[in-house]
């Protein structure tokens, strides 16, 4: 599961006084999101990710994480994409 991956980081950020904070993306048309055209990454329009200090982090961006901007544009949507913040500190 995607949220699994990002939980240590989430928890990591936290012991060095960070404040991250979970964020919903979706796509304003369509059920699929899919990760640089490679693989799905959502069937039902729904992913959790962690963000903090400006970038993206989950299983597909690795412990290095990704600026959002980049982060939304390497994901593949039939609409725009939205992204809400679902739970913060």
């Amino acid at each position: 599961m995607v949220l699994a991956a990002a939980l240590p980081d989430s928890i990591r950020f936290k012991n060095f006084g960070g404040m991250p904070e979970y964020v919903r993306i979706s796509s304003s048309q369509g059920q699929y999101l899919s990760w640089q055209n490679r693989a799905i990454m959502s069937d039902n329009n729904f992913h959790i990710a962690v963000r903090y200090g400006g970038r993206i982090y989950d299983a597909f961006t690795g412990s290095g994480g990704m600026l959002e901007k980049d982060y939304l544009q390497s994901i593949i949507m039939a609409g725009e994409p939205i992204i809400k913040t679902v739970v913060s500190p």
